[in-house]
């Protein structure tokens, strides 16, 4: 089995509520099918969803840490990249604690 994915460190937060409004309405006027489902909303489950939409609560998260894996290249095969000081830095070798910046 080739296992491949990511692991995530960091801190999320909801969106303030008026920029969740910015957002969403923004999100309508690129998505033409949404806007037109929230106003005119055709099936139970149309209707459904236009009636929750302008509840929606957003989140954002900013990512401190990230480990990518990749068992194709080798088992056990992993990278990290970790945020220091607002600067991105790449794991060389995790024995040693070595990092450079990120390229």
């Amino acid at each position: 089995m080739q296992i491949k994915g990511f692991q995530l460190q960091g801190v999320s937060y909801k969106v303030p509520e008026q920029l969740c409004k910015d957002i969403l309405n923004a999100y309508r006027k690129k998505f033409d099918s949404i806007n037109r489902l929230l106003e005119l909303p055709e099936t139970d489950d149309e209707k459904k969803i236009a009636k929750q939409f302008n509840s929606i609560s957003l989140f954002s998260f900013d990512p401190d840490w990230i480990r990518l894996l990749d068992n194709s290249l080798s088992f056990g095969s992993k990278e990290e990249i970790e945020l220091k000081n607002q600067t991105w830095f790449k794991r060389i070798d995790r024995l040693d604690n070595q990092s450079s910046p990120l390229e």
